[in-house]
């Protein structure tokens, strides 16, 4: 625990007073963007943008940071929906606020301000979006899995004024930082979710892993494409993996690449239920500490592609990981007899490259590039 800088009884009331007397409860425009941060269990900081491999003690220890963004709809028989909304806010803002800033999630000690010139960002925010026929998104700093699990979300509450799962409109969108991800770790997530969107289940709605975790079928907003190069890359996938641009398309697809700093996967259906939202966040989040995994072991790249294709694998790592992913597995674990866990046939040219960018990485390291 951190113990430097210890939030005082002083610095408590005033942050409280804050949250209450300052809350945001404006729809802002759909090209409102605040200052981003990176909000972790014990510490707070300005977010970076880099594309490429940051070295984060942050991310190292904290976690992966993610943002999401909630469409919902705003009901037709409901006569205060906006009031109802702006109360929404104001409570949600309040209460997340307080159980982050100042309880601090009833385990640190610090305030987690003192070094962003003590100021207190607000946790969620609501934005206008076309896609929408009469409704709001709502977008969340990027937070840690353990934040987003601690500061709660009350959605559900206001389910007399906003509507969410039953509406065709409306999705749930996670933002990860590609900052996070290594050359060689980016080249096996993206087999990874490749490998989930084609694994087949058996069930009445879903056709595979990855429509029935989002909870959704593949659609013209989330089009089930793989990211491309152009032509002239020998490996399309690492030289996506490089260069960390997608050329082939839009943002619609069911990972977006076109955003700079971060991964968007567009994929899920909206849901105000809180267990359904963190077992989207603890997806995410699993992707990505999956892949770390995977390379911080003494595997060669046959076998890191082999393990990144492995549902198996997949499904031993959540359990390894104790309760961190209990709404994930708790879901999935209705459906394992009906998932067909045979991984896919990889080519030769997918290890190849994988050395390739695995080799380069090591090179960077020895020259202190």
């Amino acid at each position: 625990m951190l113990l430097e800088n210890r939030l005082s009884e002083d610095r408590k009331a005033q942050i409280q007073r804050q949250l209450t007397y300052n809350s945001d409860t404006s729809i802002h425009g759909y090209s409102y963007r605040p200052d981003y941060f990176f909000v972790g269990g014990e510490q707070m900081l300005e977010s970076w943008t880099s594309p490429t491999k940051v070295n984060s003690k942050f991310i190292d220890t904290q976690g992966v940071p993610m943002g999401f963004e909630l469409e919902l709809e705003k009901r037709h028989d409901c006569y205060d929906v906006d009031e109802r909304v702006e109360e929404f806010l104001y409570e949600q803002n309040k209460t997340m606020g307080s159980k982050y800033y100042v309880h601090r999630l009833n385990t640190y000690a610090n305030d987690v301000t003192a070094k962003i010139n003590n100021l207190v960002p607000h946790l969620l925010y609501a934005k206008t979006d076309s896609s929408l026929d009469n409704g709001v998104e709502f977008v969340t700093q990027p937070m840690t899995l353990e934040v987003h699990k601690g500061v709660g979300y009350v959605f559900d509450k206001y389910n007399d004024a906003l509507a969410g799962y039953q509406r065709s409109t409306t999705g749930m969108h996670i933002h990860i930082p590609k900052g996070a991800f290594t050359n060689a770790q980016l080249y096996l997530w993206m087999f990874f979710m490749d490998m989930l969107g084609t694994a087949s289940v058996r069930h009445q709605k879903f056709g595979n892993v990855l429509t029935l975790i989002g909870q959704r079928e593949f659609n013209s907003w989330a089009r089930f494409e793989k990211p491309s190069y152009g032509t002239g890359a020998k490996h399309q996938l690492a030289q996506v993996a490089i260069d960390r641009v997608d050329h082939g398309g839009t943002r619609y697809k069911y990972v977006n690449y076109q955003n700079r700093p971060t991964l968007e996967l567009r994929f899920f259906k909206a849901n105000m239920l809180e267990h359904r939202i963190l077992k989207n966040l603890e997806f995410a989040d699993s992707t990505f500490e999956f892949v770390k995994y995977i390379t911080s072991n003494d595997y060669d790249a046959s076998d890191m592609l082999h393990l990144a294709t492995s549902l198996s694998d997949y499904f031993g790592f959540l359990v390894s990981k104790g309760d961190r992913y209990s709404n994930l597995k708790s879901y999935l674990d209705r459906y394992r007899d009906r998932i067909n866990i045979q991984g896919p046939v990889l080519d030769e040219e997918d290890t190849d490259a994988l050395e390739n960018i695995l080799t380069d990485e090591l090179i960077s390291v020895v020259e202190g590039v």
